[in-house]
């Protein structure tokens, strides 16, 4: 511990060219300190000048640029089971979802986007259908307890309907 240098933050160069350096010194050094005759170099080359470590403060990450680029997308359908569940790993099926896909569609980028488009908004337009058939079957219900109907006045026959106005 007594050969490690330690310095303050303040102490560190701004204009050093590479904030970060490795307290090895670089492949060219070590192979230069591996040409010479003696043996004890070889097993430990070392820089000729100590390099101090910069402040890890200072370290900027670099960026990675992390491209990946899709061809096609590959959409695989299965077909909704009705039945047991367990974990899948004991051999149950999955969530009501068969065992194999019913289908395959292949899509390029620009498909698979307009085609997850039209599909949100025929779900949206079934969910809309939904609360307008549930608002109306509200209405009917609270109309129908609004209107005070007395049974022992109608003569029904049976199969008879009642209709409300």
């Amino acid at each position: 511990m007594s050969g490690i240098l330690k310095r303050k933050f303040e102490e560190v160069e701004v204009d050093s060219p590479s904030p970060c350096l490795s307290l090895r010194g670089s492949d060219d050094e070590v192979s230069a300190g591996s040409d010479s005759g003696n043996s004890s170099d070889s097993v430990n080359p070392g820089p000729s000048t100590p390099v101090a470590p910069s402040s890890i403060m200072r370290c900027e990450k670099r960026l990675r640029v992390r491209n990946v680029h899709f061809e096609s997308v590959t959409v695989y359908y299965f077909s909704r089971r009705q039945g047991f569940t367990s974990v899948p790993t004991q051999g149950g099926s999955t969530l009501g979802m068969s065992t194999r896909h019913s289908w395959v569609q292949r899509y390029t980028l620009g498909e698979f986007a307009v085609e997850q488009e039209r599909s949100h908004r025929d779900m949206l337009r079934d969910h809309l259908k939904e609360e307008k058939l549930n608002s109306i079957k509200l209405k009917v219900v609270k109309s129908i307890y609004l209107k005070e109907v007395n049974f022992s006045q109608l003569h029904l026959t049976k199969g008879s309907v009642i209709t409300l106005l």
